[in-house]
């Protein structure tokens, strides 16, 4: 049974990458994953063991039961069920965390089973990018539902690979990695991933600058990566580059708009919401006029939705993650964190499941710190 469980993880984890259903909804990995923590329950009943939830902090779990909380008081209030799909996610990526670090309690086979399923995921979220690009039409999606979904896909998996492979540059799949990840973010023409992506750049040479090893191989893997982005960029006619360049131009209006195009003044002309939290976005006639779609930004959306209360919970489950991390994790945290200040990223499984990959990869550094 353990062997089906580790089978379903890599498949969910391996076609992460490609979206069927509407933003919002349960993907096909989704429905793998849940398979496989539904096995994992039936496993760790069988063994007496805890299926990796007792591995996380106890800040996660708070959190949850705040979300759900909120979730069922609105739902009573509007006598709407919708207000508990926010609940579900958030129980299903607890559940994802703690499958995470169930599968990393295998040491490096764990470590090798979710690399590898990470670089499959990425060879098809490069695939979905390079075959948009064959009739460019602007930003790329590749097979997620929009150019952002792609932008940060790249950025959580291609950190999660840094920190399984304890940043090395000197492994040619995880350079193959990179590049993938790479095509993913270019093809997004994503301003707020490319900001993103310089703390990933900067874990690598925090991480690289104190060895010979690595001090070598990096500016090795460097010159690669951008040899090989250049050249396929080059094959498309330079359609990622022009891309890119119409974004550039268009940053300043991005900038100026930032406050009303991201729905931040919801928080500040509603802000009763922001003690006990409004639950979601759903019955948007509450916040009319600013009630067109969710906040776009996590910690915004999570103050509005679940409260003072829900985003202390969220930030002290980041403080447990990175607690005992180095520099190099704190800089591969930071940056899914910085392009969520923009983007609504809380629902992205791989965004779990990196987080559950730095608090696994941070406790194992601090065992062998104690004498």
């Amino acid at each position: 049974m353990l062997n089906i469980v580790k089978i379903l993880y890599f498949i969910s984890i391996s076609t992460s990458s490609i979206y069927l259903f509407q933003s919002g909804l349960p993907q096909p990995a989704d429905f793998v994953m849940s398979s496989a923590i539904l096995f994992g329950f039936f496993y760790a009943l069988i063994h007496r063991g805890d299926m990796g939830l007792g591995s996380i902090p106890n800040s996660l779990f708070f959190l949850s039961i705040w979300v759900a909380l909120v979730g069922i008081v609105w739902a009573i209030v509007f006598s709407s069920g919708l207000f508990l799909m926010e609940p579900i996610f958030w129980v299903y990526n607890v559940l994802v965390s703690s499958m995470t670090l169930f599968i990393l309690r295998d040491g490096k086979n764990g470590q090798g089973l979710i690399s590898q399923a990470i670089i499959i995921a990425l060879t098809l979220s490069a695939l979905g990018a390079t075959l948009a690009l064959r009739d460019p039409m602007g930003r790329n999606a590749g097979f997620f539902n929009n150019p952002n979904q792609l932008a940060y896909f790249s950025i959580c998996a291609t950190a999660c690979l840094m920190v399984l492979n304890d940043f090395r540059m000197s492994a040619t799949k995880i350079i193959v990695g990179y590049v993938l990840g790479g095509v993913g973010l270019m093809s997004s023409a994503s301003l707020g991933a490319m900001a993103a992506a310089t703390s990933l750049v900067l874990a690598l040479i925090v991480a690289n600058a104190r060895s010979f090893v690595g001090f070598v191989s990096l500016p090795l893997g460097v010159v690669v990566i951008i040899f090989a982005l250049v050249n396929f960029d080059n094959y498309f006619d330079s359609a990622i580059t022009n891309t890119l360049e119409s974004r550039i131009e268009r940053a300043a209006t991005k900038v100026d708009d930032l406050y009303t195009e991201r729905n931040y003044q919801r928080i500040f002309y509603f802000p009763e919401y922001n003690f006990l939290g409004a639950g979601s976005a759903l019955h948007e006639e509450r916040f009319f006029p600013h009630g067109r779609h969710e906040i776009h930004s996590s910690f915004g959306a999570l103050l509005f939705n679940y409260g003072i209360i829900g985003l202390l919970l969220f930030m002290a489950y980041l403080f447990s993650v990175v607690r005992r991390a180095n520099i190099a994790m704190l800089l591969t945290a930071s940056a899914p964190l910085i392009y969520s200040l923009t983007h609504m990223g809380l629902r992205f499984t791989m965004f779990w499941v990196l987080l559950a990959i730095i608090l696994h990869k941070s406790r194992a550094l601090s065992a062998l710190d104690k004498p």
